[in-house]
């Protein structure tokens, strides 16, 4: 089921490649710019596998940006950008790169010729064929990231008087509604170091978020030439719910990273929270630090938990991640996460840092609470992770009569779909 926001230039050839498709969504235009968000804002309303924008609809690069992003809080769903002309470095679609948008469909404009009354039209449709054949993947869209994105100027400032056309700062913006964020809220959990509880605490979350009567999947998403993946260890005769693949256990469906072909068609299942353990965020290679496989999705996602010990070289290795992540360029909000620490010990710690440190580093510490067994949430845990997850879940829940939880650390013979 396809949407398609875009310009009377383009949508003919649009519709012509997606005939005999569903298509649920159609707006043709030159839109204003707070016409094209509302146009996004009604498309995230409507159940769409995938959007296609077209570009050219809209002269305000910065709006397309906040109209996308606004689709993209509220829905996973797959986005085609129309961008014709455009090139590798475009601030703009490096921006919505790191949203997730990884289908750039953009090629050269003709070349005008002096002797022709009207420039050759261009045939978008080889094109946008040829991108809907290929999987979506952010390698894609590799070559059109930069780290370096901060402004992005957009056409109309780009055409104003001088000394008056400055560029427009892209403001990050979420959906809200009665509290909470619209759609699948996706919450990253990363290592700082080994051993610092990440896959534990990416448990803790799914079991407490299940308690609290959500739906929740845990995905494993870490390269196992680097470390052990351990849900295949789970044992499960029961299989997930709402997407195949995956196996059952205490009102969670979990998906071991051997199995999950396409982390995707998972997002798209229709769960409300969706916890990825990462494991250790950024490894050493020949004394040189390279970030993992997956940094990428841990920066993407809706809130981002960094788990750290209480050893001095526990807490170092957290710093060490944050100022190579200042290195690399990367910008994100982290909830850095304590574990195996006493009141004491976590004021120590937390107050290594000024406030005004920890406002320029985007950084927030709690302490994480005490369970051995990471299926079990205990109230006090319940109350502890309510107020670490405050953001992204309802300010109040209507209290539910839930049956028992499955007390069980499963370790040991896989079972059915594990």
């Amino acid at each position: 089921m396809y949407g398609i926001i875009a310009s009377p230039d383009y949508a003919k050839d649009i519709k012509e490649v997606l005939q005999g498709k569903q298509i649920l969504f159609e707006k043709t235009g030159m839109f204003k710019p707070e016409e094209f968000q509302q146009h996004c804002t009604a498309a995230a309303g409507i159940s769409i596998d995938i959007l296609i924008v077209d570009m050219t609809c809209c002269s305000s690069d910065n709006d397309i940006v906040k109209g996308i992003r606004k689709y993209r809080v509220a829905r996973s769903s797959r986005v085609i950008l129309i961008a014709p002309g455009r090139e590798p470095g475009d601030p703009a679609i490096s921006a919505l790169v790191g949203d997730g948008v990884y289908d750039i469909v953009a090629p050269a404009l003709p070349e005008e010729d002096d002797d022709e009354e009207e420039a050759e039209a261009l045939d978008i449709q080889p094109y946008l064929q040829k991108q809907l054949t290929m999987s979506y993947h952010m390698g894609n869209a590799a070559r059109w990231r930069s780290l370096d994105d901060e402004p992005v100027a957009s056409a109309a400032a780009s055409s104003s008087k001088p000394g008056k056309g400055r560029p427009e700062t892209i403001i990050q913006e979420q959906i809200i509604f009665r509290d909470r964020i619209v759609g699948t809220v996706i919450v990253g959990v990363a290592a700082a170091g080994r051993r610092t509880g990440c896959t534990h605490t990416a448990v803790q979350i799914s079991s407490f978020l299940a308690r609290e009567g959500f739906s929740a999947a845990c995905i494993e998403l870490m390269e196992p030439e680097l470390q052990r993946p351990v849900f295949s260890t789970f044992k499960s005769d029961e299989p997930s719910q709402l997407h195949p693949g995956g196996f059952r256990i205490g009102g969670i469906d979990f998906f071991p990273y051997d199995q999950v072909q396409n982390v995707i068609d998972i997002l798209h299942a229709g769960y409300k929270y969706i916890v990825l353990d990462f494991g250790q965020l950024v490894y050493e290679e020949a004394g040189e630090k390279k970030p993992s496989a997956y940094s990428q999705e841990f920066l993407r996602s809706d809130f981002s938990i960094v788990t750290a010990g209480s050893a001095l070289w526990d807490y170092k290795d957290a710093l060490q991640l944050v100022d190579t992540m200042q290195k690399w360029k990367w910008r994100k909000s982290l909830n850095v996460l304590i574990n195996y620490a006493d009141a004491s010990l976590f004021k120590e710690i937390s107050e290594a840092l000024t406030g005004k440190e920890k406002q320029t580093l985007q950084l927030q510490f709690a302490p994480a609470p005490y369970q051995p067994d990471p299926f079990k949430v205990t109230d006090p845990s319940a109350e502890a992770y309510r107020q670490i997850l405050s953001a992204i879940i309802p300010a109040q829940q209507e209290k539910r009569q839930r049956g028992s939880i499955l007390q069980l650390l499963p370790f040991g013979k896989r079972g059915k779909g594990a």
